[in-house]
């Protein structure tokens, strides 16, 4: 019998256990089911549950650490991209120009894709920038995943792949052995830089660095080239070509494989983390001052997280997404595809259970992706005599936990915990593990990383199975994770999927623990169960803001932080301020007269190599966001139930107007959800 330490080493764990749909449309079944490691066995003692209530509290917390109302035009939040979305003529043609000679050496490291896919144009609206603030808003930074109410999902390394083209195994990309030729090559590089920075616009930009080698002949134009791709399009610099991808380049121009997957999805996930850390600098700030502006600058390949919307978001996906040819990058199905309107992405989200693509890439039934998705469930042996032996390796890693190291003087290191998605991969669900953080340095995380894969096969799903998640799992998410969830919406999803008619029978419902957030019979995405008890208890208390918006400087074991902590620019002094507290003083509200201009607030991660532009915004929040600041208080309910006690008759009549507004909207929202849906099937 395998010791425990064996056991955890293990992916997957298969077991006996009563299991429900995620969709709630099923009686609980006893079966054999297969689990992604390590997991709380949800038949263990009670007194093991406890391991899990950390993440449990950050969980819940994401549901009550954004603004009342969806309404980011109005928000004093600007997003800045700092990656191509329309590639230049000139680009287009240096990669098609290089194609014949190099696409052998692309393929063999694993580029090939990720570097087709550049003369995709992923098109950037304002509906674009609002989906990205949707789908942070339900960002949870210590887990590294998404919280919807209907349960966890995230990008992984499957996705990166997938969409992205990029890498999963191969060797580090924050460091590199240097032999004499390759400092050579890389001197080359730099003496090309100066020489860039002495053309008419005076700095290394693209069109500059094009201008040096495009068509050159040099002996190192191709590195010239994949540096150009890696500063613009991997780790965007904005318009600038960065030295420190240099040694990278020559790497791939030899043929090495460079795992480039794991440095991309640790660069999503710390911009994910400074999007919903400005939003929740809205929500505590509440929008008091004109004159100030949260400015995030997402220095990763962020338009991965709207493709990875479409494909699974079958409710936020354009109306006719393109159909790829045979060997065509997937990205390419949204090339030039214009985003669909929405009139309330937050609601959209939540109301996205029957929507929700677990397995979008199942589709794939022919292509290099082929083995990861069989017809038929089967067992792949991994060995040298394998077919595939690269891709099963990176799918195996893509199963894993592990820590995931960014690049650059970023230095930051995620962790990555796909067994709280499980569901994504085609395998069971039951209540996830904390997971001890590797992460003391960045050798330490990349062995971590890159450790041997101690399976000798591989198990993988039909790709038409559909998992299922045990009954001890969605009893742990109504009790330990919706606590916090905003009871309107749990009223007006429960009156959708059940008919109810009786709107005051709700509202009633709602008014007698307002102050306790009521948690509703069952989940919603769960089947309800006339015999099940009354929640005993209150949940735990909301977590404190500074510690959401400090999560970086959590000492516990459990959950997934930068090891760096946030911190707070003023434009007009410069000086680095604390992000420990979201007060009013923290943004430049308190003891300073007001200005005409607006003043930026830039978020960012300590040891950010780019210097963003303090540049003032132009719109006017004046009369409208007075407004809006005095309407999003006043519509403020108490979750916690640590303000506002003891309130009168006349205080639950606010209240209850306020819930009863509140519903009338999202019922408004999910009217148009579900009579799109019906449309779509007729």
């Amino acid at each position: 019998m395998m010791d425990e330490e064996e056991a955890l080493q293990r992916i997957m764990v298969v077991r006996e256990a009563f299991m429900v749909s995620p969709a709630g449309d099923s009686k609980p079944t006893l079966r054999n089911a297969r689990f992604l490691n390590p997991i709380i066995s949800s038949d263990a003692k009670s007194t093991d549950h406890h391991v899990s209530d950390s993440n449990s509290k950050a969980l819940s917390s994401s549901f009550s650490a954004v603004p009342p109302v969806f309404e980011p035009k109005n928000w004093p939040m600007k997003i800045e991209t700092l990656w191509w979305r329309s590639p230049p003529k000139k680009w287009v043609h240096w990669l098609d120009t290089l194609y014949p000679k190099y696409a052998s050496m692309w393929k063999k490291v694993g580029i090939l894709d990720a570097l087709m896919s550049t003369k995709c144009n992923i098109l950037k609206t304002n509906s674009s920038m609002e989906l990205y603030v949707g789908v942070a808003e339900k960002w949870c930074p210590e887990t590294n995943t998404f919280v919807f109410p209907w349960g966890e999902a995230t990008i992984t390394l499957e996705d990166v792949m997938v969409l992205g083209g990029y890498p999963v195994i191969g060797g580090p990309g924050f460091t590199a052995r240097k032999d004499e030729e390759m400092k050579y090559i890389e001197e080359k590089l730099i003496s090309g830089r100066k020489e860039a920075g002495r053309s008419k616009q005076n700095k290394a930009s693209m069109s500059a660095w094009m201008g040096v080698f495009m068509d050159s002949g040099k002996e190192i134009e191709h590195e010239a080239f994949l540096a150009a791709w890696l500063s613009t399009f991997v780790f965007p610099n904005g318009d600038l070509i960065a030295k420190s991808v240099f040694p990278i380049a020559i790497q791939l121009a030899r043929g090495v494989s460079i795992a480039l997957a794991p440095a991309v999805l640790a660069s999503i996930y710390r911009d994910l983390d400074l999007l919903k850390k400005a939003i929740v600098g809205v929500k505590e700030n509440k929008v008091v001052e004109k004159d100030v502006k949260l400015q995030v600058t997402l220095r990763s390949p962020f338009h991965l997280v709207q493709v990875w919307v479409w494909e699974r978001f079958k409710n936020l996906q354009p109306p006719q997404p393109k159909v790829i040819k045979s060997g065509e990058p997937i990205v390419t199905r949204w090339h030039e595809v214009k985003p669909a309107k929405l009139e309330n992405v937050r609601a959209a989200l939540n109301s996205s259970v029957d929507h929700f693509l677990w397995r979008p890439y199942a589709r794939l039934a022919s292509g290099k992706y082929k083995v990861f998705y069989p017809e038929h469930e089967k067992w792949i042996q991994l060995g040298k005599d394998s077919d595939s032996v690269k891709e099963l390796e990176a799918y195996a890693s893509c199963l894993r936990v592990s820590e995931l190291v960014g690049f650059g003087s970023d230095s930051i290191v995620k962790q990555y915990l796909p067994n709280r998605v499980a569901l994504q991969f085609g395998l069971d669900q039951d209540i996830p593990a904390c997971v001890q953080r590797l992460d003391k340095s960045e050798a330490m995380a990349w062995e971590n990383y890159c450790r041997p894969i101690s399976e000798r096969k591989l198990y993988f799903p039909s790709r038409l199975f559909e998992a299922d998640v045990t009954s001890g799992y969605a009893e742990w998410w109504k009790n330990s994770v919706l606590c916090n969830f905003d009871p309107a919406i749990h009223i007006a999803q429960h009156k959708k999927r059940a008919g109810f008619s009786n709107i005051a029978a709700l509202l009633n419902k709602a008014k007698r623990k307002t102050s306790d957030a009521e948690i509703p019979d069952v989940p919603p995405g769960f089947a309800p169960k006339n015999d099940r008890k009354e929640a005993e208890g209150n949940c735990d208390a909301d977590v404190p803001a500074h510690k959401v918006l400090n999560a970086a400087n959590s000492s516990e074991d459990c959950g997934a932080t930068t090891r760096h902590p946030g911190k707070l620019i003023s434009d007009e002094e410069g000086k680095n301020l604390s992000s420990s507290a979201a007060s009013t003083a923290d943004y430049g509200a308190a003891g300073e007269p007001l200005q005409q201009k607006e003043k930026v607030v830039i978020i960012l991660d300590d040891d950010s190599e780019s210097e963003p532009s303090m540049v003032a915004m132009e719109e006017d929040f004046s009369g409208e966001n007075g407004t809006r600041e005095q309407e999003m208080s006043s519509e403020k309910v108490n979750h916690s139930g640590n303000e506002g006690e003891g309130h009168g008759y006349s205080s639950d009549l606010h209240i209850m107007v306020q819930v009863e507004e509140r519903i009338r909207r999202l019922e408004n929202q999910l009217a148009t959800v579900y009579k799109t849906r019906k449309i779509r099937h007729i």
